[in-house]
């Protein structure tokens, strides 16, 4: 499981992320939510953690190329309506996700290639028409 999943999962059952200086703390609802297995999850995307925590999240999306935009956009919508979750929490968890994803976009979320395309009809002879009388005898 990403760290992201594994944070979106903490969120979605009521941690709180809270920024102190530099520090990041994180607030379970009632004991036992958060577990040690947790903290590599939070160590990978502290820097995330603290903006979410600052309120400054929504800023750094503005810098953020087309497609980590894009992914953030979907991967919001899609908890928003087929998870149920509440707007603000979906963008929370999205935010998380698109910024763990890898620097350099999938072949999926690449824009398609600039290539002009290739009219294979236009460059083909034409067929030449049968001789009607061959195909009597």
């Amino acid at each position: 499981m990403s760290a992201a999943a594994v944070l979106a999962g903490l969120l979605a059952a009521g941690v709180r992320v809270e920024v102190e200086g530099e520090r990041v703390r994180l607030r379970e609802p009632r004991p036992g939510v958060l577990r040690p297995e947790h903290v590599p999850a939070v160590r990978a995307l502290k820097t995330p953690l603290h903006r979410l925590g600052s309120g400054s999240w929504r800023a750094t999306l503005a810098t953020w190329p087309g497609w980590r935009r894009d992914l953030y956009e979907e991967r919001a919508a899609i908890r928003e309506h087929d998870g149920q979750q509440p707007r603000d929490l979906a963008e929370r968890c999205a935010y998380l996700e698109a910024a763990e994803a890898p620097e350099e976009p999938s072949p999926i979320l690449a824009p398609p290639p600039t290539t002009p395309p290739v009219n294979d009809a236009a460059e083909a002879p034409a067929p030449e028409a049968p001789d009607l009388e061959e195909l009597a005898a």
